[in-house]
């Protein structure tokens, strides 16, 4: 691959990660109309587009670049990442229907056993949390579902492998920490799941993101618990 384009895709997520999601777009949809951009780089441009729209809460825009990406790939094992994204707009969009079909086709999809390592339960609890805000009571069924399998994956004996530094172990650390809160979101009542998810966002201090969220959601519950 060319290494301006390389550099380019890589500055994209480092504008999305600095909050400059305008910029991220810009610059996406100038790799995008590159002639000489590989077509696996576009479909990339185009899902970081849709990250980044979704952020701003430019949800029709958002959906467009994930369709878009979705018309050009040619790789079947894009598929479940593309309804994933999807998914994330409508639930963002609070389309929670929508989102809960999207996500469960990105559960659904055959993906390769070696590129699993878990993503399968993390595409299973967003599809849960979003039926379960649907109205569907078997959401919460598939998010404590995704969420034994997760702490199953967590606790195996390859993981204490690993450190955690943006490696497997820490993708696992964040899947399970969201079912975490989705589910105390949905059952605010649960008196065990904050202490699961404060030992959690302790063990490793890069869950920065993760742990902004949590004080939100502890903030939120705490507003909305009644008054005795």
């Amino acid at each position: 691959m060319d290494t301006q384009i390389l550099s380019d895709i890589q500055q994209v997520n480092h504008l999305r990660e600095q909050k400059d999601y305008q910029g991220s777009i810009d610059l996406a949809h100038m790799i995008i109309n590159n002639p000489v951009t590989p077509l696996n780089v576009t479909i990339h441009a185009h899902l970081s587009a849709c990250i980044a729209y979704k952020m701003l809460q430019k949800y029709k825009e958002a959906k467009q670049e994930a369709l878009l990406a979705d018309s050009k790939n040619t790789d079947p094992q894009n598929k479940h990442f593309i309804y994933f994204e999807l998914g994330g707009v409508a639930h963002m969009a609070k389309s929670f229907s929508e989102a809960a079909n999207y996500y469960q086709k990105s559960y659904e999809f055959p993906i390769d056993s070696k590129d699993d390592n878990g993503l399968r339960d993390r595409y299973l609890a967003h599809w849960g949390f979003s039926l379960a805000l649907s109205g569907d009571s078997t959401g919460l069924e598939k998010l404590q579902q995704a969420t034994t399998s997760l702490e199953s994956r967590l606790a195996s004996p390859e993981m204490s492998k690993e450190t955690g530094e943006y490696d497997h172990k820490y993708n696992l650390q964040v899947w399970l920490s969201k079912t975490y809160m989705d589910t105390l979101e949905l059952n605010p009542r649960d008196t065990l799941l904050p202490q699961k998810i404060d030992t959690l966002l302790l063990s490793n201090p890069l869950l920065k993101v993760r742990s902004h969220q949590w004080q939100e959601l502890k903030s939120h519950l705490s507003s909305a618990a009644p008054v005795a």
